[in-house]
């Protein structure tokens, strides 16, 4: 087995990490002899996006950045639960980073005015343009419950 050369082209005083997915299609179960030396196994969750669309907003000056992190998340995952499932619409970090990054930027031009409308316009719109006209009701009325003001987005 591929972890079993691992550790021992290690030798004993090195350590190593060998990772997986156990629920993974392909997934095969730890060889016997490494199960005994595990120390740590830990599950892989999500991690928590709110602190991380926070920081994202922080980057680009916005001083409300927490609330408008749980917000931003909360539009996003609103949108993922409502919206159709179409293969265009990939709302992960990327999605996040462009969507403050836009945001930076119409807030720089705008003079940092009112953080919440900015925010909300700018990850309206990064959902909006991409969406089935059978979705967009769905994404301004994600965006109106999130931050809780009508988007306002490009017609």
């Amino acid at each position: 087995d591929t972890q079993e050369a691992l550790v021992a082209a290690a030798g004993a005083q090195r350590f190593v990490v060998c990772s997986g997915d156990p629920n993974a299609p392909d997934a095969t179960p730890m060889p016997a002899t490494l199960a005994g030396r595990t120390v740590v196994s830990q599950a892989m969750t999500p991690p928590s996006l709110e602190p991380i669309a926070a920081m994202m907003l922080s980057t680009q000056g916005f001083e409300k950045c927490d609330a408008l992190g749980i917000k931003t998340v909360a539009f996003f995952k609103a949108c993922e639960d409502t919206c159709s499932k179409e293969p265009n619409y990939d709302i992960g970090l990327r999605t996040y980073k462009s969507a403050t990054d836009v945001a930076g930027d119409a807030a720089r031009a705008a003079g940092y005015g009112d953080e919440d409308a900015l925010v909300c316009d700018a990850v309206a719109t990064s959902v909006y343009a991409a969406a089935t006209e059978a979705d967009r009701p769905l994404v301004l009325a994600a965006a109106k419950n999130a931050f809780g003001r009508d988007a306002k987005v490009p017609a």
